[in-house]
């Protein structure tokens, strides 16, 4: 399952527009044993997860996509746009089946990829710009409650065979199609 979120942001905010989506999702799709926190961010409170491993990941994250959006061609004048996509994937381990190319082992299977597309903008209208911002955030947020708590978005997650940590799943980053690592 692929779930999309596009973002236009300015380099004020940036970070913590990014930070409180990647929170939100890692939220929502943490199974293990979450100690809940917020981020308030243009009068929006959001879900986090107050985990080391988890907030350092964030950060590698939103430092990956920042360095894309910085270094993405455009001319730094009012109305000019850059454009980054940071994707989550939560994958699953399983068996592969051993056949006459390879010896069996594991796999990990994708089985929910959230992708943000994130445009860059030096906005004539910065107060404009927020407001689009805090409503594509809370759009963004309500959307991830519903989706998670449906029958849709409960199907689209494996049996958890092995709780170990906060996450039974590997989680894979790439920001721009790099790994974050």
């Amino acid at each position: 399952m692929a779930l999309v979120f596009e973002l236009t942001i300015d380099r004020e905010t940036a970070r913590d527009a990014l930070r409180a989506m990647l929170h939100s999702i890692f939220f929502h799709r943490l199974f293990g044993v979450v100690k809940p926190t917020n981020i308030d961010f243009l009068g929006i409170t959001f879900p986090a997860v107050r985990d080391a491993e988890t907030e350092n990941l964030v950060e590698l994250a939103v430092d990956h996509v920042l360095r894309a959006l910085n270094a993405a061609p455009a001319p730094p004048t009012i109305g000019s746009r850059r454009q980054a996509e940071l994707e989550v994937i939560f994958t699953e381990k399983r068996t592969k089946k051993a056949n006459w190319f390879n010896s069996g082992g594991e796999e990990e299977v994708p089985w929910e990829t959230w992708t943000i597309k994130v445009t860059l903008e030096n906005p004539q209208d910065r107060e404009m710009l927020y407001e689009e911002l805090s409503m594509a955030l809370s759009k963004s947020v309500m959307y991830m409650i519903d989706y998670t708590a449906s029958e849709r978005g409960r199907a689209a997650v494996p049996l958890i065979s092995t709780a170990t940590g906060i996450s039974p799943f590997p989680i894979h980053i790439r920001a721009n199609g790099q790994p974050v690592t």
